[in-house]
C-alpha cells in the first residue's frame, strides 16, 4: 500500500526475484523497436558520460550496428534525445539545490547500472565498469 496526501492506494511491486520465479527474462535487442533500442543506447551513452567507471560495452556498439536505413534514423534520434537529457541533468543547471541534484545523478547511475549494466534487468550488457574507478575517491 502507498499513502500519498493522506490517501492509501494499493501498489504492485515486481522485483527481479519475482520475474525470475514467473519466467520473465530481460529483453533482448531483437525484442525492441528501433526507437526503444535507441533510447537504451542513449541511456548507456549518458551513463558513460555521467557515472564513474561506466563505459559502453561491445554489446552497445553491436546494438547500434543492427539497424540501417529508416530504422537507424529512428534509433539515432531516440539515442540523441536521451543522451541530451542525461547531459542536461548532469549539469545541474536547473537545479534549485546542487547537492540534491548530485544525489539524483548518483541515483540515476545506480538505476542505469541495474537496468543496462552487466547484470541488468532490462537490456543487460550495454555498460561495463572499471571497478577501480568506481571505488576511487572523487
Amino acid at each position: 500500500m502507498l499513502t500519498l496526501n493522506g490517501h492509501t492506494r494499493p501498489t504492485l511491486a515486481i522485483t527481479v526475484a519475482t520475474c525470475i520465479l514467473v519466467g520473465v527474462r530481460p529483453l533482448q535487442a531483437a525484442d525492441l523497436s528501433p526507437k526503444d533500442a535507441g533510447a537504451r543506447y542513449g541511456q548507456a551513452m549518458g551513463t558513460a558520460l555521467a557515472c564513474r567507471g561506466a563505459r559502453l560495452a561491445p554489446a552497445a556498439q553491436r546494438l547500434e550496428a543492427a539497424y540501417a536505413g529508416a530504422a537507424l534514423e529512428q534509433f539515432a534520434s531516440a539515442a540523441t534525445q536521451v543522451a541530451a537529457l542525461w547531459r542536461t541533468a548532469m549539469s545541474c543547471e536547473k537545479a534549485r539545490e546542487i547537492n540534491a541534484c548530485r544525489l539524483m545523478m548518483e541515483r540515476n547511475c545506480v538505476i542505469a547500472e541495474s537496468e543496462i549494466g552487466p547484470q541488468g534487468t532490462a537490456l543487460p550488457g550495454l555498460l561495463e565498469y572499471s571497478d577501480d574507478a568506481r571505488t576511487a575517491d572523487p
